[in-house]
């Protein structure tokens, strides 16, 4: 493989998730597109500027002219831009040569999965990984139960809803996969760059779901919570069919737990008996390789009305 190749296959490889980018438009029917690299990243290109999209767009311009710009077959050219003092890759193209990109990360999704499930099998050594054709793996127990399914941009999971069953061990997990997608019963949890639930987004449901306690202590002792002070808070309460796994909880202050955090669940539940549709996104904000939320970020929106609400984990 020549240095353009590589090149490509290293910026696609640590993409994690080309086929969701973000696309400049471009003269001459060219297309700049940007690979979700990491969360923050995501977050960041979201909120461009008008004119920090033209400042990107005018390097794009400078760059093109730039004989030495590596090319693959598919006429793409591989750039870098700066964004926020960050060297980014940006693959430039016309929208057929950019779809050829994504068609070779789909078929080298068993390679990718791979990747995600070789640590996965070594964390849960009695369950099986069932490859199901090129783009995914089941997960097994020895009598047969699904606990989940693997593929290369997300792993879908069921969480427990019975009484006396035992919680999901995928979702039992103090550390999560890194950068990926979680889809629970509806709920979508982030997890980052160190395995830890960034982002939570949930609309929110009135059926109850049975607690796991014992979760919700261990909670604190394995995501750096602190005695005597902090408890295992749920993400998406139970009373809105949140999940009773790790996944779902955080080391979260007992002032915070019982008081504010009480008062805002509150406010959804009273919204859902009036018929109201209530949806939220939840994002902790924490402090170096910590497990423990500092912070926490809730937007939420009760009929389409939008809130945002801080809070300190204190």
């Amino acid at each position: 493989m020549n240095t353009a190749g590589k090149a490509f296959k290293f910026a696609l490889r640590e993409t994690v998730q080309f086929t969701e980018r973000i696309e400049f438009k471009l003269p001459n029917n060219l297309y700049c597109g940007i690979p979700y690299l990491e969360i923050k990243l995501r977050d960041r290109l979201k909120t461009l500027t008008a004119s920090e999209i033209k400042k990107i767009e005018d390097d794009i311009a400078r760059q093109l002219n730039d004989p030495t710009i590596p090319v693959d077959e598919n006429g793409n050219k591989l750039l870098e831009l700066d964004i926020d003092g960050e060297s980014v890759p940006a693959l430039v193209g016309t929208e057929e040569g950019l779809s050829k990109i994504d068609d070779v990360v789909v078929q080298g999704a068993g390679k990718f999965l791979d990747d995600i499930v070789l640590p996965m099998k070594a964390d849960f050594p009695k369950l099986k990984f069932n490859k199901i054709g090129d783009d995914a793996f089941e997960i097994l127990d020895g009598a047969g139960k699904k606990w989940g399914t693997v593929y290369k941009d997300k792993i879908v999971c069921p969480a427990r809803t019975q009484i006396g069953t035992a919680g999901n061990p995928i979702l039992n997990k103090a550390v999560l996969v890194k950068n990926m997608r979680y889809e629970v019963d509806g709920i979508i949890y982030q997890s980052d760059e160190l395995g830890r639930v960034l982002t939570t987004t949930a609309d929110l449901d009135d059926i109850a779901r049975v607690r796991l306690g014992n979760q919700q202590i261990r909670a604190v002792d394995v995501k750096d919570g602190v005695r005597g002070v902090d408890q295992g808070g749920h993400i998406v309460g139970s009373r809105f069919f949140g999940p009773g796994e790790q996944i779902n909880l955080y080391p979260q202050s007992a002032n915070l737990n019982q008081g504010p955090w009480k008062t805002m669940e509150n406010s959804w539940a009273d919204a859902m008996v009036a018929g109201k549709d209530v949806k939220i996104e939840v994002k902790a904000i924490f402090e170096g390789p910590s497990k423990r939320p500092m912070k926490f970020e809730v937007e939420h929106w009760i009929d389409g009305k939008y809130k945002l609400e801080k809070f300190d984990n204190l």
